[in-house]
């Protein structure tokens, strides 16, 4: 089955450039295509009309609420134009609360000194919202390439009860084979009530292999 398109609008100040790289590229490896302005405008495209084009087309914004947001030419406008084409909007409160038009919408903090466990639900609010599939999770999490990014998944996974058998044993497999999976201090509590909670359902050969780590 095709997945359906889930487009993420990251609207920010080039300022904050590296918090919406770092969203960006958490949110592509579950699947869902996000959008900043300073990566993915060619040069040769006028870029305002790219960037309303591209609000049409997106299914949310995330607006990085900080000084440098506040004090943009560029950001207020974009979640104007979101608002008016009925784009919902997920603010992140990393330096500021939501303000004007935005206060309508719920924010979700963003501390620089907890950014893992901020990164992990954000993603799981935005999986939840476009309903990204267990496939789409599973995949992410087998290929995890860090100790991060597999504590990150594993967050994703315990908190779904979706997840057919296969499902389950491809989760246990990757934790088995995949070093910066059973390497992760952050996955391991999590992947061990999520394998007792999933017992019945895993391949013995599977099981005993978990057993061992």
């Amino acid at each position: 089955m095709v997945e359906k398109s889930r487009v993420v609008f990251i609207s920010h100040s080039h300022r904050d450039h590296k918090i919406a790289d770092l969203i960006k590229y958490d949110l592509e490896r579950f699947g869902v295509s996000a959008f900043i302005a300073h990566v993915d405008i060619a040069p040769s495209l006028e870029w305002r009309e790219e960037i309303v084009k591209q609000l049409e087309a997106c299914n949310l914004v995330i607006a990085l609420l900080t000084t440098a947001f506040r004090e943009s030419k560029w950001t207020d406008q974009e979640c104007g134009i979101a608002i008016s084409k009925g784009k919902p909007i997920l603010p992140l409160a990393i330096e500021l609360m939501p303000y004007g038009f935005l206060e309508q919408f719920q924010a979700q903090p963003w501390e620089p000194m907890n950014v893992a466990q901020r990164r992990g639900e954000l993603i799981r609010n935005v999986t939840d919202r476009l309903a990204v599939s267990p496939e789409v999770i599973v995949r992410a999490f087998e290929k995890s390439d860090s100790w991060e990014d597999a504590g990150i998944a594993a967050r994703l996974i315990v908190d779904r009860t979706d997840f057919k058998p296969e499902h389950v044993n491809r989760i246990a497999k990757a934790w088995v084979e995949n070093g910066q999976i059973n390497g992760s201090f952050a996955a391991q509590p999590m992947l061990d009530t999520f394998f007792d909670q999933h017992e019945s359902e895993m391949d013995p050969k599977i099981r005993s292999r978990v057993l061992r780590l």
